[in-house]
């Protein structure tokens, strides 16, 4: 009948891919798709609402005192977004640990997978991708947040802004870059500002 079946649907949508994508590049209803993905659980009528995965991610590095700035710079997650989560959570914002203070928390020697962690970030992958990618721990979540320099987030930041206008031009919408990468709406928004799109 179409040429995708609902289990391709779910799939893409999973992925990051959001329902105008799907309907465009497959020629099939609005109403349809919307439906399917309805049927297996997906709130369909709002596509702002971020991963869970994201969500525990932020929860976690707020219940551990981090700063809202340095999540902002090292997640890609805009402030608006954290402070909902915490509002939404009822997360007490109780210290003020400044990222790379090695005083409050020691990244855990343990943590074996710190050079394949910062290659992923450097290349550009969302903070959140490579925790879930590489299926981080809390502990080393913490560990990962900790490692990154000002030199990481640069490279990371670049790499970011090419991966964005790269899937942009590809046509993909607003909102499919950001769920397909982990990461806030607004920074696909500053990256196209910066570019001039």
């Amino acid at each position: 009948m179409y040429l995708i079946d609902d289990a391709q649907i779910i799939s893409l949508y999973q992925e990051g891919y959001s329902q105008d994508d799907i309907v465009n590049q497959y020629e099939i209803p609005a109403w349809y798709t919307r439906r399917v993905l309805k049927k297996a659980g997906f709130k369909t009528d709002n596509f702002r609402c971020l991963d869970d995965y994201i969500v525990n991610i932020v929860i976690l590095l707020i219940q551990n005192g981090m700063l809202f700035q340095d999540i902002v710079d090292v997640c890609d997650i805009s402030y608006y977004t954290i402070r909902d989560i915490v509002r939404k959570n009822n997360l007490q914002y109780i210290s003020k640990k400044v990222r790379n203070d090695s005083s409050d928390i020691e990244i855990d020697s343990a943590f074996n997978k710190s050079v394949k962690f910062l290659r992923e970030y450097n290349s550009g992958k969302s903070f959140c991708c490579v925790c879930r990618d590489l299926a981080l721990s809390d502990k080393e979540i913490l560990s990962a947040f900790h490692l990154i320099k000002c030199s990481d987030l640069t490279k990371h930041r670049n790499r970011l802004n090419s991966i964005i206008l790269t899937a942009l031009e590809e046509k993909y919408s607003i909102t499919s870059v950001a769920r397909k990468h982990m990461i806030s709406i607004s920074v696909v928004r500053s990256a196209m500002e910066r570019n001039k799109l």
